[in-house]
């Protein structure tokens, strides 16, 4: 069910007693003013409204839509805003992702995800596991990073951006950590904090063997947020040693990559994906073999998704591949 504010509203009228089923709900909420449903709402306490919400993998839950009302949020969209330097406050910026984000969600996905004795995860297919997590970690780059940066270059310029690519994790004949997760979700935190014991903690991903390298990338880590807490510009991290992080260019290295030396190094480059990059992706891609399966991956990419909605185009969608997709509601795929 897609959670908006109001299916939110209705289910903590059934949670209350209120009515017994949503469309009870519905009914109910109809008689009452606004400040009646303000009053409802400010009753609950946060156990009670997570109560409602359904809660995945990792602690993650789709939240009620935001809604833009001009006030706490601004009407026009996000790229729109960032159009204009007088639209907000222009203050250098970090922006990042992680190279893998989306596997930490799909290592959860029965679609791709098997388990030996209901417990072991084992990857259905690696091949094809790894070609369909890079659709939704390349949009997280896309649509957080490589978009905002585009524009937000040549409105105020200040614009740092990087990947974080560490993924030595072990792998044995039970899991396949590199594989599975990868440089994923939430894994770089400890090193920004050079904490590897209070942080995010997945058991038997850190050993002996990569305790060398992964201490080496967070002092670096360090060094560069540090510096750029101090100054706003990251630099060549708070000791002068690093390697030289360098502004967003728009015509020429736009990222760093954060990886140890047997990934390859701390290194500035130009890879770039965007929104349109994306799109022709899915279009060419004989792996998604149905018009069903076609217009699911551009609904989930650019509608149902963590990130920004501004580069969902609705004639696009109607319109994609050879059969067009009026006939799927883009919500039906919310996952």
């Amino acid at each position: 069910m897609r959670l908006s504010s109001q299916e939110l509203i209705n289910a903590v009228v059934v949670n209350k007693g209120k009515a017994d089923n949503r469309l009870a709900a519905k009914a109910v909420i109809s008689t009452m003013t606004d400040q009646d449903i303000v009053e409802l709402m400010r009753e609950q306490s946060a156990a009670e409204l997570f109560s409602v919400i359904d809660v995945t993998g990792f602690g993650m839950y789709h939240s009620p839509q935001n809604l833009r009302d001009g006030h706490v949020l601004p009407l026009e969209p996000l790229m729109e805003r960032f159009g204009n330097v007088d639209n907000y406050n222009s203050v250098p910026l970090i922006l990042g992702t992680n190279r893998d984000e989306n596997k930490v969600f799909m290592a959860q996905d029965p679609e791709y995800i098997s388990h030996w004795f209901g417990v072991i995860p084992r990857i259905k297919d690696k091949a094809r596991y790894n070609h369909f997590a890079a659709y939704s970690s390349d949009q997280w780059k896309a649509l957080s990073v490589d978009e905002p940066a585009l524009l937000l270059s040549e409105t105020q310029g200040d614009v740092y951006a990087y990947r974080f690519d560490w993924d030595e994790a072990p792998s044995t004949w039970l899991v396949d950590f590199p594989t599975l997760l990868g440089a994923g979700h939430g894994l770089e935190v400890s090193y920004v904090f050079g904490d590897f014991i209070g942080g995010i903690s997945i058991p038997y991903l850190l050993s002996e063997e990569n305790e060398a390298g992964r201490l080496a990338l967070s002092a670096s880590m360090m060094n560069y947020w540090g510096e750029f807490a101090r100054s706003g510009a990251p630099g060549q991290g708070s000791d002068g040693e690093q390697v030289p992080w360098t502004a967003w260019n728009n015509t020429g290295n736009k990222i760093l990559l954060l990886d140890t030396q047997a990934g390859g190094g701390i290194r500035m480059s130009d890879t770039l994906i965007t929104a349109q990059s994306l799109k022709q992706r899915l279009q060419a891609d004989p792996l998604i073999a149905s018009q069903h399966d076609l217009c699911r991956w551009y609904a989930n990419l650019f509608i149902n998704s963590y990130q920004s909605t501004d580069f969902w185009q609705q004639g696009e969608y109607d319109n994609l591949g050879e059969g067009g997709c009026k006939q799927y509601d883009p919500y039906q795929f919310e996952e």
